[in-house]
């Protein structure tokens, strides 16, 4: 069949009822998301007031925290700063307050005499007594030699002090050794000497049997040396100075 013509006016019209038909069908789809429009924007608003409000408050927290602290720090500094202040103030009072006791303890040391000490007592062992003067004994040396001069014309006992064959008792009777005399004496202290025993001489040998023992001679009698080694009498009248001869001294005599 032959195609109907259509005219350019109700072709226009066909094409502007088409054109309003997908308006009508485009509204229709867009209607409900256009009402829900307003409202998600309504809480995208107020969620995005809530993060404005919280995030003003952070930074109004920050900046009162960091206000805070830098006032902590700055009241620190300066507390730091007057206590070292002070500190130093107190440590030159010190060393001046230090500085005039020491001239005035010297200027008093230069004014005023020394103090003297009271002398030792010391008591030897034959019962004597001595003061001796206390910066002439405090050392072991000086005392040792003190001791030495008391004893050096005593006989017997001189040489057995000499080799220092003795003690020295404190007056709690303990004995005081040469090491630790200095630690152990006091100004005014007594001393006492003890002796250690005195070995006993040895005895004389006896003479073995067959000894020749010359008789004492009499007075006025010369004795010949040379014929007592020869082992014949050496015994004389003759008063004769002669090489050899000797004349008993009047000791042995008697």
């Amino acid at each position: 069949m032959p195609r109907k013509r259509v005219l350019p006016q109700r072709r226009n019209e066909l094409r502007m009822n088409k054109k309003f038909e997908k308006r009508q069908l485009k509204q229709r789809l867009l209607l409900p998301q256009r009402r829900q429009k307003p409202k998600r924007n309504r809480q995208i608003e107020k969620k995005k007031i809530a993060a404005d409000a919280a995030e003003a408050a952070k930074n109004a927290a920050e900046k009162e925290a960091k206000a805070t602290q830098e006032a902590a720090e700055a009241a620190a500094k300066a507390a730091k700063v007057e206590h070292e202040a002070a500190l130093k103030k107190a440590e030159e009072a010190a060393a001046a307050a230090k500085k005039e006791a020491e001239a005035a303890e010297a200027k008093a040391a230069a004014v005023a005499p020394p103090d003297k000490k009271a002398p030792l007592k010391f008591k030897d062992a034959l019962g004597r007594n001595f003061n001796f003067p206390w910066d002439r004994c405090c050392k072991w040396d000086d005392m040792e030699g003190l001791i030495h001069q008391a004893f050096a014309h005593i006989e017997k006992i001189g040489p057995h002090v000499l080799q220092n064959h003795y003690d020295l008792l404190g007056p709690d009777k303990d004995i005081i050794m040469p090491e630790y005399w200095e630690d152990s004496i006091t100004p005014g202290m007594q001393i006492t000497m003890m002796l250690w025993p005195i070995p006993e001489p040895p005895p004389e040998p006896e003479p073995l049997p067959g000894d020749f023992i010359p008789p004492p001679p009499l007075d006025g009698e010369v004795i010949d040396i040379d014929a007592l080694l020869s082992g014949v009498s050496g015994v004389k009248k003759s008063k004769s100075k002669d090489k050899g001869m000797l004349r008993a001294p009047p000791d042995v005599l008697s």
